[in-house]
């Protein structure tokens, strides 16, 4: 009797073991049966890309940055009037955008800058100019 527990014990292990095959053996199988045969056991290929090769960008915030403003105007209007009468008399790019904290909008030049030596410059230039002695700078983080 205690022979025939073994066996019924020992069968289902005996099954299991001869109907798995190893990895080669299933990839051949697998590769030998068509195209459209999906390649289960296949290794990745390694990566061929460099870590030092990676770009990484770092996320620029709370960068400090100088602003020199020329104008503030409760309508678009009178802003892209004084823009127009402003380019004729100074060789600046200028921009205007409505600033809703100050619910105005704002005649500024572009770019902005990153030193406020760099703003403070321009912003003394133009007061030379007829026309543009309250030019201020605004610091904004951004």
């Amino acid at each position: 009797m205690k022979k025939s527990v073994v066996l019924l014990l020992l069968f289902p292990v005996i099954l299991l073991l001869s109907s798995c095959s190893s990895t080669k053996e299933s990839t051949d199988i697998i590769r030998t049966q068509g195209t459209d045969s999906l390649y289960v056991f296949d290794a990745a290929p390694k990566d061929t890309v460099k870590k030092e090769s990676l770009l990484v960008i770092p996320k620029i915030s709370n960068v400090k940055l100088y602003i020199v403003q020329i104008g503030a105007f409760t309508n678009r209007e009178k802003a892209d009037d004084f823009a127009k009468q402003s380019r004729k008399k100074i060789n600046y790019t200028l921009d205007i955008e409505y600033s809703k904290s100050v619910n105005l909008y704002v005649v500024q030049l572009k770019p902005f800058y990153n030193k406020k030596e760099d703003a403070e410059a321009v912003r003394n230039k133009l007061w030379k100019t007829n026309g543009f002695k309250d030019a201020w700078i605004l610091t904004v983080i951004r």
